[in-house]
This record gives structure tokens, C-alpha cells and sequence, in this order.
């Protein structure tokens, strides 16, 4: 019996041992490796009803690529919760140069000041204290087309002129971008399933992209199409298509005819032959369809988010209501003392008045009023016990 299970322990121990050094067999970057080159996340938020401004921030991780650039566009599925504060701008303008008029045996007699106009520009109410790109020069976040409810975010890490910013280099890191001001309104519609507002990026490479100090862009891939259709949804305005769309989507359409519109790009080149020998053609000419001789169909190229290298998460900022009582308040006056069990005494033994908010007038949290949650309150105001726990 004891030969048995000392068997049993060399059988765990050399299977632990094979598991080791299959963990440390894989390459330190592998793991590394199988992560996207660049993941953008909207954060999860959620704020006070009575809040009237909440703050929801952008993270980023960017795995090979220097980053220098960027634009990004944001999009509320509710507009009749929160919108951006786009309604507010800034100019700070930097700096005083020195340069040297006169040298004399290698060293500068006279100085001259020079001003040298280097524009940090942020608006919007957009935060980068704090963030990877504080001090980029080029910070805006302004409405598109006037609505308050779709927001466009535009970062330059450098604009022409000195000082020179490289940009964010590669981290395997995620890192706080910025985090934009939002307004919540003080108004709210009653009866809602949620107040859950969606803070949705929109994948489009003309709203959201990000290129490298050289300009080119990255997290992309280049496809070539002989016929491309391409299906769009209108984003805004709300009453499309009764007033003209400022803002085009990909559409989420399962059917592609469910699409608010289709838009058909092919290039097509007709030829018509204007010199043959035999059955050779000596020179071609552009001519119309009708009189072609031949048509070619000229394959596109296609810039498209590279999925298997970039990942996008969506956000959302959640409205949180108050209670509108305090656990074991019975008698509602803000504080919780020896009055809130004189109160439940009156009411329970004598036919006193109905507690406020019977929710908060059960503090042992048993679903009854009665003596005993007097008596749960009386302990815990004198003798230091369980605090009130109304379910």
C-alpha cells in the first residue's frame, strides 16, 4: 500500500517536471507574439445620475509600431442619455528660441531671441495630463456636423517646426491615450430598460486610423478586388433619409439589401482594336462600350483594417441612480440613530406612521419589519454590531 502511493507521487512529480520544461521550451516573445500589434479599447464607465459631466478614457497598445499620428472617431448608440462635450476650446502656444548672430573663436557674442510658433491645440475638453500623449502638439476632438453625439479625435506627436516629437514607441503595454469630457443630461426619460449608453468606435479607415512617424499607416492590409461592393448604413443624422446623411458607416446588415444604401466600384477599360495583322493587334484604342473590341476589368487596390493585427473594444458609460434612502433610516431624516428605532417601535406596537421607504426600514435584511430590526439597530448604534443590510 505504501509502495503504491509512493508511485502515484512519482508519477505527479515527473508529469509536473514535463510541464515545467515545456513552459519554459516556449520562446519568451511567443506568448508576446500571439497578442495584436495594436489594440484600442474604450473604457468601461460609469457616473452618478447627478453628475452633469462624466469622463471616459481611450487605452492603446501599440506592439512594433512607432505611433505619430492618429484619428479616431467615437459614436454614442443613445442620444437621449449623455453627448461630448465638443463645446469648449484652447490654444496654448510655446516657445521663445535663441539663435547666434555672431561667433568669435567658436563662442556666440550676440544672441538673438527668435519666436518660434509650436501650437499645442486642444479642444473639446479632451485630458492628456497624465496620458502617452501629453505634450503631442496637435490635440482636437470636435462634433461631426454639429452633432453633439459623434465625436472625431485627431493627435499629431509633431507639427512643422522645433521642437521635434518622435511619437509613442512600441510598448507591450497598454496605455491611457486621453480621456474625453462628456455631458450628462439632467433630464432623463423615466421607464428606460438601461441607461447604458454604447461608446462605439467606428471602423472605417477614413474615421479611425494610425500611421507612423513616416506617415504610413499601420494595423492595415492592402486587398485587390475586380468588383467591389460596398454596404452603408447612415450614422447621422437620426431622420436619414429624409434629410441627406453626413456620416457613412460600414453596415452590420445581415442582409446585404437591409443596407441603407450600396455603393458598386469596378473600374472597366474598353478597348477597340485600330490596326491588325492577322490576328494580332498592332495598337489599341480607348473607345466606348459599344464599340469595344475587348473590355478589361481592372483589379483595385483596397486599404482595410488588418484584423488578424489590430483588435477594437468598444465602450460604454453606465448612469447610476442614488438610493433614495439610507439602510436602517427608518424614519428618513438622513442619519441613522436611536430615533430610527423608536420610530419602528411607534409604528410596529403602537400604529405610528409608515415608515418613508419601507426598503430601508428592514436593516437585519430579513424581508419583515418587525421588533427585531429595533432591536438589530439598537445593537448596532450602541454595542458596535453588524451594520444595516437591507436587501
Amino acid at each position: 500500500m505504501s509502495f503504491k502511493s509512493q508511485s502515484h507521487f512519482i508519477i505527479i512529480g515527473a508529469l509536473v517536471v514535463g510541464l515545467l520544461s515545456a513552459i519554459a521550451a516556449v520562446p519568451a516573445g511567443a506568448e508576446e507574439a500571439m497578442l495584436p500589434e495594436i489594440t484600442l479599447r474604450v473604457s468601461d464607465t460609469t457616473v452618478q445620475s447627478s453628475d452633469t459631466n462624466a469622463w471616459i478614457s481611450v487605452f492603446m497598445r501599440n506592439f512594433s509600431d512607432t505611433l505619430a499620428g492618429f484619428s479616431l472617431m467615437l459614436l454614442l448608440d443613445r442620444q437621449n442619455l449623455i453627448e461630448f462635450r465638443t463645446d469648449v476650446e484652447d490654444t496654448l502656444i510655446d516657445t521663445t528660441w535663441q539663435y547666434c548672430i555672431q561667433w568669435y573663436q567658436g563662442a556666440c557674442i550676440e544672441w538673438r531671441d527668435t519666436t518660434i510658433v509650436d501650437t499645442i491645440i486642444t479642444s473639446g475638453a479632451i485630458d492628456t495630463i497624465g496620458g502617452a500623449i501629453a505634450g503631442w502638439e496637435l490635440v482636437t476632438a470636435k462634433s461631426v456636423s454639429g452633432s453633439p453625439h459623434t465625436c472625431k479625435i485627431t493627435c499629431l506627436a509633431d507639427r512643422l517646426g522645433p521642437p521635434v516629437h518622435t511619437g509613442l514607441p512600441p510598448s507591450t503595454q497598454e496605455r491611457r491615450l486621453f480621456s474625453l469630457k462628456m455631458r450628462v443630461y439632467q433630464t432623463l426619460p423615466e421607464s428606460l430598460a438601461n441607461y447604458i449608453t454604447n461608446v462605439a468606435i467606428v471602423d472605417n479607415l477614413n474615421e479611425t486610423s494610425f500611421s507612423d512617424p513616416h506617415g504610413v499607416l499601420i494595423g492595415t492590409i492592402t486587398q485587390y478586388s475586380i468588383c467591389d461592393t460596398l454596404y452603408k448604413d447612415c450614422a447621422s443624422p437620426e431622420n436619414y433619409p429624409s434629410v441627406p446623411c453626413t456620416l457613412w458607416i460600414n453596415s452590420t446588415a445581415i442582409n446585404p439589401e437591409d443596407a441603407d444604401t450600396a455603393i458598386v466600384d469596378t473600374f472597366y477599360h474598353f478597348w477597340k482594336c485600330t490596326d491588325w495583322s492577322g490576328d494580332s493587334c498592332l495598337n489599341w484604342a480607348d473607345t466606348t462600350r459599344l464599340e469595344a473590341d475587348s473590355i478589361w476589368i481592372e483589379p483595385r487596390p483596397w486599404t482595410v483594417r488588418d484584423p488578424s493585427v489590430t483588435f477594437y473594444s468598444d465602450g460604454s458609460l453606465e448612469l447610476l441612480f442614488a438610493p433614495a434612502c439610507i439602510c436602517g433610516d427608518a424614519n428618513n431624516d438622513g442619519k441613522i440613530n436611536v430615533g430610527d428605532a423608536v420610530f419602528l417601535i411607534s409604528y410596529i406596537f403602537r400604529g405610528g406612521a409608515v415608515p418613508p421607504y419601507l426598503e430601508c426600514a428592514d436593516p437585519n435584511g430579513d424581508n419583515k419589519i418587525n421588533v427585531g430590526d429595533a432591536v438589530f439597530l439598537i445593537s448596532y448604534i450602541f454595542r458596535g454590531g453588524t451594520a444595516p443590510h437591507c436587501d
